[in-house]
């Protein structure tokens, strides 16, 4: 019997290839993972989720019919055009039916797509072990709970977390191609959130820092994949910029961006709303208060602005923080075992880490300012009624940085237990299993029946 073990676990945990029987069985395991998702989520939709007016849903159904009725034409400037545009599509002919039913059925399929898209992007840097690991958490921690919600987050999260990989990647190998790939990817994530910018933006700057420290004749790799990458970014989507411009003199106008983030609360932002300044400037000074703006925000807190903005982020902050981890509390822990299979990673193969650490340097700095700025941002706009969604929606870039390290720093790691040659990777990936599977089959039936992750 102990032979017999010890033979089964070899055959698991060995650093050589892995066997076919388990390989067949992880395809079949898959298959009926994915059964076992869409009907939790579909089950969730139809008992948890019953009212469109809750966070924007219907909102974006009513955008979506919109834009079928036009020919996909003009759109407001508040939430962007990609997610309506693809529901659109899917709502076009049911536009009789109940269009919330078929709204949540499309999030699901999209979200399942995602998740494939996700895996089948990032295995290059995960590995097909860590990288499947990867997109279990995503899927059961993460997508199965937002999936049955007819917002755009899931579609934003899984092109936040491939174009924040790309991005990296074309920093630190700067080719046209990776431009063209990039940009475009950076103006999908644009036409779903407008966070994008400051993405591109970022990017644009590391590029000119690592311009700047680049020996002579090595400099001209930075100038030609930057510009290829803001070409693929804008050309694209010249039409949405150009009607931007026809009706706000602005390109670029968003009115949550313009306005609504400079709201000082609730009933600030709701007033703002009737405006209908996502759609027109028809009411711009129909209002005998002043619209929100930077300049509104320092007069209104002149001589303590400072602390008032910090007395506001901190609050934010804090309330965002709190809701997240309350809310996916088993995918906070998950990323956790990530983040510390990463630092057992470094500290085994640490001259090997440091050398890489420095080696990335300007792209790990890239991660971290990027990272800051989002949580300052959505930080900010906590205290005007925002859920936890939005930091949601790039929490996984950050997880899968942890989940790359520690595949790279534990690839080829072996130790000898109990007389067999163990892959360090491989027992992580065990490891992780032996918590996730609970989390998945006992916590999550649970966390659906009684919650509500819309918010």
């Amino acid at each position: 019997m102990k032979e017999r073990l010890r033979q089964f676990l070899q055959s698991i945990l060995s650093p050589g290839p892995t066997p076919r029987w388990l390989r067949l069985l992880v395809y079949g395991g898959l298959v009926c993972g994915a059964f076992w998702y869409a009907i939790h989520a579909s089950a969730h939709g139809r008992i948890n989720n019953t009212n469109s007016e809750y966070n924007d849903q219907r909102v974006y159904l009513h955008y979506a019919i919109s834009m079928a009725d036009a020919d996909f034409g003009y759109t407001p400037r508040m939430r962007m055009p990609l997610y309506p545009w693809l529901l659109s599509h899917a709502a076009r002919p049911w536009l009789n039916d109940d269009l919330f039913s078929i709204g949540k059925t499309f999030n699901i399929i999209l979200s399942m797509v995602g998740l494939v898209a996700l895996y089948l992007c990032l295995r290059r840097w995960l590995g097909g072990w860590i990288g499947l690991c990867f997109t279990l958490m995503a899927a059961f921690q993460l997508y199965m709970l937002r999936a049955a919600y007819v917002q755009p987050e899931l579609l934003l999260t899984t092109l936040v977390t491939v174009t924040w990989a790309w991005v990296i990647y074309t920093m630190h190998h700067p080719k046209w191609q990776n431009g063209v790939v990039a940009g475009l990817l950076l103006c999908l994530w644009f036409l779903t959130k407008a966070s994008a910018q400051a993405a591109l933006l970022l990017f644009l700057a590391m590029m000119g820092v690592k311009w700047l420290f680049a020996g002579r004749g090595q400099r001209m790799p930075y100038v030609v994949t930057s510009a290829v990458t803001l070409f693929c970014y804008l050309v694209p989507m010249t039409p949405y910029l150009y009607t931007s411009w026809k009706h706000f003199h602005d390109p670029f106008y968003n009115a949550q961006s313009k306005y609504y983030l400079w709201c000082e609360d609730v009933d600030d932002k709701h007033r703002v709303q009737k405006l209908n300044l996502d759609m027109n400037l028809d009411n711009l000074n129909k209002d005998p208060k002043p619209l929100p703006s930077r300049q509104t925000y320092m007069e209104n807190h002149k001589g303590h602005v400072l602390r008032d903005m910090k007395e506001r982020f901190f609050k934010g902050t804090a309330i965002m923080f709190k809701l997240a981890f309350m809310d996916y509390t088993p995918f906070y822990l998950l990323v956790g075992i990530f983040a510390a299979g990463a630092v057992w990673g470094t500290w085994r193969a640490w001259p090997q880490s440091i050398a890489t650490l420095w080696e990335w340097k300007w792209e790990c700095l890239y991660v971290l300012v990027l990272a800051s700025a989002f949580v300052v941002l959505f930080g900010w706009f906590t205290p005007i009624k925002v859920g936890p969604r939005l930091i949601e929606s790039v929490t996984l870039a950050p997880a899968f940085f942890f989940a790359a390290a520690t595949h790279r720093f534990l690839k080829g790691q072996t130790e000898t237990i109990g007389g067999i040659q163990v892959s360090m990777e491989k027992l992580f990936v065990v490891l992780f299993l032996l918590v996730w599977i609970p989390l998945t089959f006992l916590q999550a039936p649970a966390d659906l029946t009684s919650g509500y992750f819309g918010g």
